[in-house]
């Protein structure tokens, strides 16, 4: 069993993860949808096994309760969702490309289209469907934010095969404001949002529910800015 704080996995963490950001500019658009095979190629036989060794964790070992959702393929009728920018801190930042199936994007837009007439504000989406390997290196960037905190990481980015992320029957969208609510550093303060009193009130009017609320029995920690989809 690999040994998550020994230093020798932080250092191969930190540089799959360099790699990764040269494939970002290598496959602009679609790198939310890259398999495992194209990122494989660009990696060692050390950083491949610690590929593998993410696919194999057992979440409930760690704190996780939530279902397995399966590692499916990646859906056909994917809609992108270009040029989203925000601002913070007086800087404009640009959001990748991301994908939604195509009935989940129309709801976010008749979501949007609500919101906006009533505070005269819109969500962006920060993050949709991702591909089981781009969810894997989403687990390996949080592992190096949260300074190689395993158990942290854990509660706050879901092992694929696990994450609603990757689903192509229960998908989700994570939401940021305009002026770029929730930040990596302090992601809670998008609970304190009128986006967010909106979404609570009226989110499920579109298909949409909070995944992680406070005290869910998920063993995630709090999401206010995760919204899952069903058209049930």
């Amino acid at each position: 069993m690999i040994n998550w704080s020994d230093k020798s996995v932080q250092i191969t963490t930190e540089s799959i993860l360099q790699k990764f950001e040269k494939l970002k500019s290598e496959m602009v658009d679609q790198i939310v949808l890259i398999d495992k095979q194209t990122l494989g190629q660009k990696l060692t036989a050390k950083e491949n096994q610690l590929i593998n060794e993410i696919f194999n964790i057992d979440p409930a070992k760690y704190g996780f309760s939530g279902p397995y959702l399966g590692l499916d393929a990646i859906p056909n009728d994917l809609a992108a969702i270009k040029n989203q920018k925000y601002t913070f801190r007086r800087e404009i930042h640009h959001i990748e490309t991301q994908y939604l199936r195509k009935s989940v994007f129309e709801a976010y837009s008749q979501m949007n289209k609500s919101i906006s007439t009533d505070l005269e504000k819109k969500l962006l989406i920060d993050s949709a469907y991702r591909s089981p390997i781009y969810q894997c290196l989403t687990f390996l960037y949080y592992f190096k934010i949260y300074s190689f905190n395993f158990g942290m990481t854990t509660k706050r980015v879901a092992i694929p095969g696990y994450s609603e992320h990757c689903s192509s029957t229960k998908p989700a969208i994570d939401v940021i404001t305009e002026n770029g609510l929730p930040s990596d550093k302090k992601p809670l303060n998008f609970a304190r949002s009128v986006e967010y009193r909106w979404l609570k009130k009226n989110a499920s009017k579109f298909g949409f529910v909070q995944s992680y609320p406070k005290n869910n029995t998920f063993g995630i920690i709090f999401e206010p800015w995760h919204w899952g989809y069903s058209d049930n």
